[in-house]
């Protein structure tokens, strides 16, 4: 009941660095 919670977060904090950095 923790690595889901993380591969979770870690999911989403990929989305927002791949959105955020488009141009790297």
């Amino acid at each position: 009941m923790g690595e889901t919670i993380k591969q979770c977060l870690q999911r989403k904090l990929w989305r927002l660095r791949r959105h955020h950095c488009p141009y790297q």
